[in-house]
């Protein structure tokens, strides 16, 4: 992977853990208003676009590998943008919490990622280093 994959997502990071506003709860939130509907679309008509959701807790000692593992995915989509509908990736870190909004330009391009084995085998890889927090 470039080095530029890694700066994109490195400016969609947005920490907000030490925000006086203690607005780190909008991860939990958030991920948990996102839970109700992981199984139904989620189409947002401002943007005109689909998002998916993915809020994750890191395991004990995992940063480094777990920003690896996300950077990975994004430049796979980011190399595939045409192609696969992918519009950018917007992630919110609170301590160990990362809320991750996958931005896609049409429902298919959304489900086809999903459904895909290159997703399947992605997600499987990352369950060593975080978890879903539903």
């Amino acid at each position: 992977m470039t080095e530029s994959k890694h700066v994109a997502l490195d400016a969609s990071l947005i920490d907000i853990s030490d925000d006086p506003l203690n607005t780190n709860n909008l991860i939990y939130i958030a991920g948990t208003r996102n839970a109700s509907a992981a199984d139904a679309d989620v189409f947002d008509s401002f943007e005109d676009q689909y998002n998916a959701y993915r809020h994750h807790r890191l395991k004990a000692g995992g940063h480094v590998a777990y920003m690896d593992w996300i950077k990975r995915e994004v430049g796979r989509l980011e190399k595939e943008k045409k192609a696969c509908g992918f519009i950018s990736v917007v992630t919110l870190n609170a301590g160990d919490d990362y809320l991750h909004t996958f931005r896609f330009r049409d429902y298919r391009s959304l489900i086809v990622w999903l459904r895909s084995d290159a997703h399947r085998e992605w997600a499987q890889e990352g369950s060593a280093l975080c978890t879903e927090v539903a």
